[in-house]
């Protein structure tokens, strides 16, 4: 949450002489107790999630005139971006090697959606031709002869992927579309539902998964069996295809929360990204497994580096990289100052292994990935404080410790409403008598960010982004807490 530029309120203004506000870094606070000791609770604070050690060089940077809506690899080594109308072969230098321009005449171009709007995917096929989702179409091109060579005409397709038998399955807005790139022929398509698909991926040989506007999730088998068949009458010989497809596995991601991408995992796992948040299914048990959070913007593109990471990139600008297994980031890349729309690995040449981003700051960048999986070795997911170290300040990590006593009409009070935590409900408290009500106004701005910070708050262990601002207010209220809690009985404790 972005806390309003416009505010003028001292508190505020303090914070933007010692932060860049346009410049929000994550940040994590654990607000956690038990039930079966309500008196303590314990605030943990610590500058982002990300391991400090954990270096990722940003090797180069490719420039490009518009917005990179998509980058893939070629088997040659080279990438090919989509740009606006154009396409374009680059060497890891960025050099360009060749230029396609997407059909679009003058006056259909003047019209077309912008590009933020624009569902470009690209495939490189077994036939070596380069397949091109376009707003209404899928188009085919040469690479040698740089022409194109076949349209075909879908409405709205979101993304394809070759099936084992070389055919091109895609998905759309209508359904799911069975082509023959032999003769570049529509064989048969399937209505999937009354919400459009955005995204579409390959499970395995006759598995695909594609996402919907709706928050759905699908697991199709897509069986293509050829069949001859004779003419009784001319005796001429002719291929029909036999398509069935089913549906395996349905997983509901939430209404309001668009699957924009899609990865598959080791193990029979599928990662999905919508709006801030990345889940992890496992396919075979149809279960959501765990929850990634961290981004504050929806999650456009998710790639997999090894069996133990993977990597989002999201429309609010950052480029992240998880530990599957403990649930955690272990590093938040920040160079893009736009949308991060594609992700890829390379797996050809000198540079296998390496990331590439790209986003509609009209960039392409190479980063170095390879010490990822040392150093996080030597990190560990939990830090613990050092509680004889007395100046907090010196501390990475804050903690404080507080007690404050109850009478057991407020102990029987707070254990009849289970729904509310003890935790959060004292905290809510003490942060509400902070601050006197003198002046209203700037009280009410003040109490609008304790409440942001509140909300993201869920019993009874929880761990939330912040932005810099709210980590600096968070940071005060702390402080005064602090001051707060010296001054008052004997019985109460404050430990670092």
């Amino acid at each position: 949450m972005e806390i309003n530029k416009e505010m003028n309120t001292p508190l505020l203004n303090d914070f933007k002489e010692t932060n860049n506000s346009n410049n929000l870094q994550s940040t994590t606070i654990d607000i956690q107790a038990t039930e079966d000791n309500i008196d303590l609770i314990q605030i943990e604070i610590k500058e982002d999630e990300e391991a400090e050690d954990i270096k990722i060089p940003l090797l180069k940077t490719l420039h490009e005139n518009n917005e990179v809506t998509k980058v893939i690899e070629l088997d040659t080594g080279h990438l090919v971006s989509c740009s606006g109308v154009k396409i374009k072969t680059l060497d890891l230098t960025g050099k360009c090697l060749t230029t396609l321009r997407l059909h679009w005449s003058t006056r259909m171009e003047r019209s077309a959606p912008p590009v933020w709007e624009q569902s470009t995917d690209l495939l490189q096929l077994r036939t070596g031709h380069l397949a091109v989702c376009r707003d209404s179409s899928i188009e085919i091109w040469s690479m040698e002869g740089r022409k194109r060579l076949y349209n075909l005409s879908i409405f709205k397709p979101v993304g394809f992927v070759e099936h084992s038998t070389g055919h091109l399955i895609s998905g759309g807005y209508h359904g799911i579309y069975i082509h023959d790139m032999k003769f570049y022929r529509k064989l048969k398509s399937f209505n999937t539902s009354t919400f459009a698909s955005v995204s579409f991926i390959g499970i395995s040989k006759d598995i695909v998964a594609y996402g919907t506007w709706g928050g759905i999730i699908k697991i199709l088998s897509i069986k293509i069996n050829k069949k001859i068949k004779t003419s009784l009458i001319r005796k001429k010989k002719s291929t029909v295809f036999d398509i069935k497809c089913k549906n395996l596995k349905t997983f509901n991601q939430g209404a309001s929360d668009c699957v924009f991408s899609l990865a598959k995992l080791k193990e029979g796992c599928l990662a999905s990204g919508g709006k801030q948040n990345i889940y992890i299914w496992d396919i075979e048990r149809e279960k959501l497994l765990k929850t990634l959070t961290g981004h504050s913007g929806w999650i456009k593109s998710l790639v997999v580096l090894d069996t133990e990471h993977l990597v989002s990139g999201s429309d609010d600008t950052t480029i992240r990289i998880w530990d599957i297994k403990k649930s955690t980031c272990l590093k938040v890349l920040r160079d893009h100052n736009d949308y991060v729309r594609s992700l890829l690995v390379l797996k050809t040449g000198r540079h296998s292994g390496q990331l590439v981003s790209a986003s509609f700051d009209g960039t392409i960048k190479i980063w170095d990935i390879k010490a990822l999986r040392k150093a996080a070795e030597n990190v560990e997911s939990k830090v613990d404080v050092n509680k004889e170290t007395k100046d907090f300040n010196k501390q990475n990590i804050s903690t404080v410790f507080f007690q404050k006593k109850f009478n057991n009409e407020s102990k029987r009070e707070i254990n009849s409403n289970r729904t509310i935590n003890p935790a959060v409900q004292e905290i809510a408290d003490l942060l509400n008598e902070i601050y006197p009500k003198k002046d209203a106004k700037k009280d009410d701005e003040i109490k609008q960010c304790r409440i942001a910070i509140l909300k993201k708050i869920k019993p009874l262990k929880y761990t939330l982004s912040l932005s810099k601002e709210e980590l600096n207010l968070l940071k005060l209220i702390k402080t005064q807490l602090q001051q707060k809690l010296s001054q008052s009985d004997s019985e109460d404790e404050l430990t670092f």
